[in-house]
């Protein structure tokens, strides 16, 4: 009977011990200016089926808006986001301090409970703590190798699903070259992005853009080509370049002027979320009135809101 007794105490113990290796704790990066992010935190108020996954893990959840410098818990994984940069982040950490799960953005309730179910995530870790902890403190050894690796494995995991539609709207002032007069415009339309890298993306869409000098008004169907670099980041955000050109069809108007334009196209802009802020400037390299030289100039200001970033 002792004997059954010390087995069933050791089988407890056992078990125990086995339940402890299994908690996990997730790391939850959002933003307020995130789509997604919004949609996520109503899904954990509102949905039984996300608080029953959420109770698997032990939960911290981190506002990149309001987190400081001096909080080292929320800054050790942000890392991964500035890789990516794409909310809401999900990394998950197993009690060795051993990175578990990465995941970026938010569909639907349904695929975060399969891509974040335990049971799916098997004995071999995504990077374990000495990986991590060489590769985000920046040691010199082996550093480009490993951050490029780190790199190369992230685009391959997520920039697959970084295709998006959104609506855009712009402000726009424009002339026929040497034109003195300028004309308030606009522009809307749909972007397409397209992520290329970590560091680049693609855009196009088709837009309404109405532009012109003077008295004259022109008004084009526009098609967009632009490949797009990172200057620079100002945490969480970064100020980014795009050049390319166009073609655009005139619709409507005065028939003096040619039907058809084309140009090349430069733009600034910064993503905050699901919104792009941006300044751009457009040249045309057909003359538009024949034998004036009248060229169209373009400078619009503008907002694009992607939808399901």
């Amino acid at each position: 009977m002792r004997k059954f007794l010390v087995f069933i105490i050791l089988i407890s113990f056992w078990g125990i011990c086995q339940a402890q290796d299994g908690i996990y704790t997730l790391y939850l990066y959002t933003s307020e200016y995130s789509g997604p992010c919004v949609k996520l935190s109503k899904d954990m108020q509102n949905n039984p089926q996300m608080k029953t996954a959420l109770e698997q893990y032990d939960l911290v959840e981190i506002n990149v808006e309001t987190m400081t410098k001096e909080d080292a818990t929320a800054l050790k994984y942000y890392v991964f986001y500035k890789l990516v940069k794409e909310y809401p982040l999900f990394v998950v950490v197993d009690n060795n301090g051993n990175i578990t799960k990465i995941h970026h953005g938010y569909d639907s309730s349904s695929e975060f409970i399969e891509t974040l179910d335990p049971s799916t995530f098997g004995d071999t870790p995504y990077m374990t703590v000495e990986d991590f902890d060489r590769i985000s403190m920046g040691q010199k050894k082996s550093w480009n190798e490993d951050w490029s690796k780190l790199r190369i494995l992230l685009e391959k995991q997520f920039y697959t699903r970084g295709k998006l539609l959104g609506i855009e709207l712009a402000q726009n002032i424009s002339n026929l070259s040497g034109d003195s007069e300028y004309k308030i415009g606009y522009q809307i339309g749909v972007p397409i992005y397209r992520r290329l890298s970590l560091k680049s993306d693609f855009d196009t869409g088709i837009f309404f853009n109405s532009i012109g000098a003077k008295d004259a008004r022109l008004n084009y169907i526009m098609i967009p080509i632009e490949v797009g670099t990172r200057l620079f980041r100002f945490r969480p955000y970064s100020m980014n370049f795009s050049a390319g050109v166009y073609g655009a069809y005139k619709v409507g108007g005065d028939k003096s002027y040619e039907q058809f334009d084309t140009g090349a196209r430069v733009k600034l802009y910064t993503d905050m979320g699901s919104f792009r802020f941006w300044l751009g400037y457009q040249r045309g390299f057909i003359d538009v009135l024949p034998d004036s030289k009248a060229y169209n100039n373009v400078c619009t200001v503008g907002a694009n809101l992607y939808l399901g970033r």
